[in-house]
């Protein structure tokens, strides 16, 4: 009797467009946001605007079919926001969605590189340092999003970030398979990063994975934000999808990065690292009533 033709599909927020499919009995449409009527619909093409609001949030959309006498035919809904879960990706150890900035990748790399030398000494083969990073167990317990836009070209539309389940290292930087983090000599201007943009989308895919989740942002104090969501927006965002956020840095001074982010832990030693991976572990590991959400 009614259909939700439009996609909604993404991290959406502000006026959005809704068009529904109806059958020939109805004669009126009622829009309802979150359980409150914010638009109506009395004659083809059966389309309206429905305003989110500025936030990225969780909402629920339904649309009622009513007949010329107002009498309620059917009704359809779609929730906004709110991955559906996928059952593929809901590993049995969990997985944690992990933001690099660009930012961090030299001092990371130094950090890993005194490591290297001290572990070769003792006769650690060097194929075995991808795992020292970040070592949260199997490889599927780690999917890298990148913060930095594709540039796009001509032929190919910009996509809004590139990501992948596995991660490599491979100096001079950090990289996903597929996907470079550090932008090609080819692109004719750099792309900003956009931190809480890619925060928000990680947390979307950790809360489709469904079980034990975590997003990881690995940022600099100095690094520059063009996000269209603040650091804030993207908490709450992950607090309402119930999906913990950790924020690293490998300076010493968190400074900005704490003002904007909050609880930010520095992992610029070694030590430093190991304790805040095994705590992400632990995160992980533990019971769902006792993981929280955002700190």
């Amino acid at each position: 009797m009614i259909e939700i033709v439009s996609l909604l599909v993404g991290l959406l927020s502000g006026p959005q467009p809704l068009t529904v499919a109806v059958g020939p009995a109805v004669a009126g449409v009622e829009v309802r946001l979150d359980g409150a009527p914010v638009a109506e619909m009395a004659a083809p093409p059966w389309s309206a605007v429905v305003d989110l609001g500025p936030d990225l949030a969780v909402h629920r959309l339904e649309v009622v079919a009513r007949d010329s006498a107002g009498g309620r035919l059917g009704s359809a809904r779609r929730w906004i926001n709110r991955p559906p879960a996928d059952a593929a990706a809901a590993g049995e150890g969990g997985m944690v969605v992990a933001v690099l900035d660009p930012a961090t990748r030299e001092p990371l790399a130094a950090l890993l590189e005194a490591r290297r030398k001290r572990l070769i000494s003792v006769g650690l083969d060097a194929e075995e340092l991808p795992r020292l990073l970040l070592p949260l167990g199997p490889a599927d317990r780690l999917r890298l999003l990148s913060p930095v836009t594709t540039a796009g070209t001509e032929n190919a539309p910009r996509d809004l970030f590139a990501d992948s389940p596995y991660y490599e290292l491979d100096r001079p930087g950090i990289r996903s398979r597929g996907f470079s983090y550090y932008l090609p000599r080819w692109w004719p201007e750099p792309v900003p990063p956009r931190l809480a943009d890619a925060v928000c989308l990680a947390g979307w895919q950790a809360a489709a994975g469904g079980g034990s989740r975590a997003v990881l942002l690995v940022a600099d104090p100095a690094s520059s934000d063009a996000s269209l969501y603040s650091p804030a927006e993207a908490r709450r965002y992950l607090n309402e999808l119930g999906v913990p956020l950790r924020v690293w840095t490998p300076a010493a001074d968190p400074g900005p990065l704490a003002a904007a982010w909050g609880e930010v832990e520095s992992v610029g030693s070694w030590p430093a690292l190991e304790s805040a991976t095994e705590a992400l572990r632990s995160l992980l590991e533990a019971p769902p009533e006792s993981r929280g959400a955002v700190p």
